[in-house]
């Protein structure tokens, strides 16, 4: 089973090798891009777990099962985003 490197620990562990002046900017920028792209990742699967609760429970908790969907809406944006920002950082 593979593990994902906490997308928070990368990116910090990038800002100190920079501040050092160890990592050039291009290479920063990149990982900086795949933290993006692992935080979409994680955010689109969140996505996913709060539509299958939000269609299991429609027929019985139309109420419960919008508000659960709006959350997955909710992720869904914030991987869009990131995936986005994870583009421009790319670019640098």
């Amino acid at each position: 089973m593979r593990t994902l490197v906490n997308a928070t620990d990368l990116a910090e562990l990038a800002s100190r090798i920079d501040a050092q002046g160890l990592l050039p900017k291009v290479v920063r920028s990149l990982v900086l891009a795949t933290v993006g792209r692992i935080e979409s990742i994680a955010e689109r699967r969140l996505a996913e777990t709060y539509r299958g609760y939000a269609d299991a429970l429609n027929d019985g908790w139309p109420r419960t099962a919008d508000m659960l969907q709006r959350i997955s809406d909710t992720y869904d944006s914030w991987a869009r985003r990131e995936d986005v920002e994870a583009e421009l950082r790319e670019d640098l």
